[in-house]
């Protein structure tokens, strides 16, 4: 992915990414942020697991970490729109 955003930012071309690529990055590289704002493209993500089994301690931790690093990048994403 890294090379992708090297050509865009060395080049005219452009290009679609999920946001998440860039939050690490976003202030060292020479690139511009446009969200895109219509048409909306929702990203909905769910859990799929068996029925038939409780979901583990470590599987649930893990899943609240990841919605807690969901909450901060989007947290960070306000600050360029």
């Amino acid at each position: 992915m890294m090379g992708t955003l090297d050509f865009v930012a060395a080049s005219d071309w452009r290009t679609v990414v999920p946001a998440i690529m860039l939050a690490a990055d976003m202030d060292l590289l020479p690139l511009s942020v446009q969200p895109m704002v219509d048409p909306v493209a929702p990203v909905n993500l769910v859990l799929i697991e068996p029925s038939r089994h409780v979901i583990s301690p470590p599987a649930a931790a893990f899943l609240a970490l990841l919605r807690e690093e969901a909450e901060r990048l989007n947290k960070f994403w306000e600050g360029y729109f």
